[in-house]
């Protein structure tokens, strides 16, 4: 067995890490029509096209907002969740980087 991560981030992260290849088991057809739903409301108040997505996962959510058109830029702590959303989106942005250093994004976002 491997050493245990020193906190509760570590212990997070490493978690994510385990599990993000079989994040997409969860996504029952039930969930993707609530989340679709909740998605097209959300584009549909936006007042501008500058969206941030924190703890984005595999990117699911990115992709559908980049799709509709909007500048997303989104975020996860998670590296083997990185590593899914830009191997399934190439071309959008995908920063590591921790919700507490929200911050430290440059400029204002229409949406989270």
């Amino acid at each position: 067995m491997g050493q245990r991560p020193s906190d509760h981030v570590e212990q997070t992260i490493a978690t994510y890490d385990s599990i993000a290849t079989a994040s997409k088991i969860t996504a029952t057809p039930e969930l993707r029509a609530w989340l679709e739903e909740s998605m097209h409301l959300f584009v549909d108040h936006m007042p501008g096209t500058r969206i941030l997505v924190p703890g984005c996962g595999d990117g699911r959510d990115s992709r559908y907002l980049s799709s509709r058109g909007l500048d997303v830029t989104s975020f996860d702590l998670s590296p083997a969740m990185l590593r899914i959303a830009i191997s399934q989106d190439p071309n959008g942005i995908y920063v590591r980087r921790d919700l507490r250093d929200i911050h430290t994004f440059e400029g204002s976002y229409d949406g989270i």
